[in-house]
């Protein structure tokens, strides 16, 4: 009785150290599965971000090109304002020459 005791014992530590090293190698296999979900999920954000950075890039160059055409046209424009405030004086004084000259024909003599 001792010795069929002892060997259901036995048996009993053998499917526990069994049962054991299946855990064991299930959590291996879990732990290899998760790792390879983290890289996956990491090779897609970096795809992510790395498209959403050439969409910014692009976004940007754009935006550029746009800011220094408005700047050249504001530059043109701020010439040519320039350029007219000098014939509108230009102008102011050949009227107000004109109209001394036309004052001093008319003054009585």
């Amino acid at each position: 009785m001792q010795a069929r005791s002892l060997a259901m014992m036995q048996h009993a530590l053998f499917v526990i150290k069994f049962s054991l090293r299946v855990m064991k190698s299930a959590y291996r296999s879990v732990m290899f599965y998760i790792g390879q979900k983290e890289l996956e999920m990491q090779y897609k954000m970096n795809r992510i971000v790395a498209q959403c950075r050439q969409k910014c890039e692009a976004i940007q160059e754009k935006f550029s090109e746009k800011l220094e055409q408005v700047h050249t046209a504001y530059q043109k424009m701020a010439k040519r304002c320039q350029m007219m405030e000098q014939e509108i004086e230009s102008l102011r004084k050949d009227k107000q020459e004109l109209q001394e000259k036309y004052s001093e024909k008319s003054r009585p003599v």
